[in-house]
């Protein structure tokens, strides 16, 4: 899959690095065929003090939907 033999990988540093070729990068996007519409809602409680301006949360609540499936 790295196009590398093994006895050329080296770990440090909690990494996989290949001698002499710095270290491994990858990146992974997830792209799934049937998309979700993921909703959220928040709400912030403070306090404001109006001679120092100076802000005090009180509360702080969020609600979070994953979603309804496709759309189309």
């Amino acid at each position: 899959m790295l196009e590398v033999d093994a006895a050329d990988l080296e770990w440090g540093k909690g990494r996989w690095y290949v001698r002499s070729e710095g270290q491994l990068d990858t990146t992974c996007v997830y792209n799934p065929p049937n998309l979700t519409c993921p909703y959220g809602a928040y709400i912030c409680v403070v306090d404001v003090d109006p001679g120092t301006g100076k802000v005090a949360v009180r509360r702080f609540v969020a609600v979070d939907d994953c979603g309804c499936g496709s759309t189309r």
